[in-house]
């Protein structure tokens, strides 16, 4: 993210999120080329993209999301686009919608999804030629110990006979990156963010002025890293979210 990026309207800043803030600067700068269908996988209840969809109205938005009170709360949140919040989950969507959203989102969900590769394909399909995939997974919460694999056991055990509420695994990326790709997406950027010293300390910022400006400054440094490290795995332990930017090419397929 160079200096121009950085120079994005305030209801784009989320204070308590660096990986959000990303977020919302991307849809926000689409925006500016053109009006924007977008739909958010693993929506919850949407409170997050409420500034956004209030300051911007050329963005045509839809939710979909497995928990029963959870799109009912994002419905309340967005009462202008309650009619388009869906539930159910993202390997749905093929069935619900084809190439029909200029950008799929879809934040801190993958690493609780079982059949990925069919969650990869759904969306997939569900986007324009030329639409953007913005997808985001947590990395640091997968700790090791007896009592963590005992649990991922019997999670993955509870999944595949389809109660996968609290289901949780480690994200392989390289085998996510060659899964995109498969599906006629170009990778356009991968980044490490949330740096976990980093992100605590911010928090004890109290001041909201202070505190945005901060967090840009922290996006800056973050982008910084990225672009230089030369050891990406180690960076991707002291990282709490991997961010990816992908383009659904004009030939893929359908």
């Amino acid at each position: 993210m160079d200096q121009v990026e950085l120079e994005i309207p305030n209801f784009c800043i989320e204070r308590n999120s660096i990986v959000k803030t990303k977020i919302l600067s991307r849809l926000w700068s689409l925006s500016q080329e053109r009006s924007l269908r977008i739909l958010d996988v693993g929506c919850g209840n949407a409170e997050w993209l409420i500034p956004l969809l209030d300051n911007i109205k050329s963005i045509d938005y839809f939710g979909i999301e497995p928990g029963h009170s959870l799109v009912l709360q994002a419905r309340i949140n967005l009462p202008e686009h309650a009619h388009q919040i869906y539930q159910g989950r993202g390997e749905d969507i093929s069935t619900m919608f084809h190439s029909s959203f200029d950008v799929i989102i879809s934040r801190a969900v993958f690493e609780h999804v079982l059949n990925r590769d069919n969650f990869i394909n759904s969306i997939t399909r569900a986007l324009l030629p030329g639409g953007t995939l913005l997808l985001t997974y947590g990395t640091n919460h997968f700790k090791e110990g007896l009592r963590t694999d005992v649990r991922n056991f019997v999670t993955a055990i509870l999944a595949r006979i389809g109660y996968d509420r609290y289901y949780a695994s480690p994200v392989n990326r390289s085998y996510l990156m060659t899964s995109l790709q498969r599906e006629g997406l170009q990778i356009l950027e991968e980044k490490c963010y949330s740096l976990d010293d980093l992100k605590m300390a911010h928090k004890l910022i109290s001041d909201p002025k202070i505190s945005s400006t901060v967090l840009l400054n922290w996006l800056q440094i973050e982008d910084a890293i990225n672009s230089n490290s030369s050891d990406h795995e180690k960076l991707e332990t002291l990282t709490n979210e991997m961010y990816f930017e992908a383009l659904k090419m004009e030939s893929s397929k359908q």
